[in-house]
C-alpha cells in the first residue's frame, strides 16, 4: 500500500525560535471598584521554511502569545511576527 502524502526518504529538520514577551499591569482603584488593564507584546524571530498548512487551524486568543502558536508536531510557524493585545478586568 502506497501513500502519496509521505516521503520515501527520511527528513531531519531542526527549528528554533526566539521571542520577547512583555506585559505591564495598570491598575485603577476606587471605593467600590478595581480596574486592571494589562497590555501585552510578543516579538518573535523564527528563521526557516514553513510547510503549507492544509488543516485550516485557527489562531485563538488562548495561544496568541505562545511561541508555538500552531501547536502542531509536524509544522512550525516561521518568520518575524509581532503580537499586540491586552487583558481587561473589572
Amino acid at each position: 500500500m502506497y501513500i502519496d502524502i509521505y516521503k520515501d526518504d527520511p527528513t531531519n529538520e531542526l527549528h528554533g525560535a526566539i521571542g520577547l514577551f512583555s506585559e505591564i499591569d495598570f491598575q485603577k482603584r476606587g471605593d467600590n471598584f478595581t480596574h486592571l488593564l494589562t497590555p501585552k507584546l510578543l516579538l518573535k524571530l523564527s528563521p526557516g521554511n514553513m510547510r503549507k498548512e492544509d488543516g485550516g487551524g485557527r489562531l485563538s486568543p488562548i495561544n496568541a502569545f505562545n511561541l508555538d502558536r500552531l501547536n502542531k508536531i509536524d509544522n512550525f510557524e516561521t518568520g518575524n511576527t509581532a503580537t499586540l493585545g491586552f487583558d481587561f478586568n473589572i
